[in-house]
């Protein structure tokens, strides 16, 4: 008999479980890392109205109006949305001019591009959620906004 035991095969499962764990989490640090890569920590991206409607044509809303409304959609998309959004404020977003659309992103990314690392456009495009009408009012509202070139 020689000098050495032999490993019991459950530490070596512990042991094989706890380098994919590390090999996981640094997989993703490294991903992470990779998609912040060339956006600079505070820059918050300003959209301009499209030439056609330069000089504020078509602005309905009140700016404390649009300051709300991208509250409302921030706090709805913030978190999880197992159970579905809140389609009252994306119905409001819907029904905006688009000179109030692009305030509406102006602010919104004003407000929240700092903190969340992406802007109204980014989030929207990125957002999942339950509930029947959330994936039409969310292609629609990208869909205008890709016409606008918002950002």
């Amino acid at each position: 008999m020689s000098g050495s035991a032999a490993i019991p095969m459950k530490v070596k499962l512990i042991i094989a479980g706890v380098i994919l764990i590390l090999l996981l989490v640094i997989g993703i640090v490294i991903y992470s890392a990779g998609n912040r890569k060339g956006k600079s920590k505070g820059q918050v991206n300003i959209s301009t109205l499209p030439a056609d409607l330069a000089g504020g044509q078509g602005a309905q809303a009140s700016e404390s109006e649009i300051r709300q409304l991208a509250s409302e959609i921030y706090e709805d998309m913030k978190g999880l949305n197992v159970w579905g959004h809140n389609i009252t404020p994306w119905q409001r977003v819907l029904a905006l001019s688009d000179t109030d659309l692009v305030r509406l992103s102006n602010e919104f990314n004003t407000s929240y591009q700092k903190e969340s690392e992406q802007t109204l456009k980014e989030w929207v495009d990125s957002e999942v959620g339950g509930g029947t009408a959330w994936p039409t009012v969310r292609e629609t509202v990208l869909t205008r906004l890709n016409k606008l070139n918002i950002l």
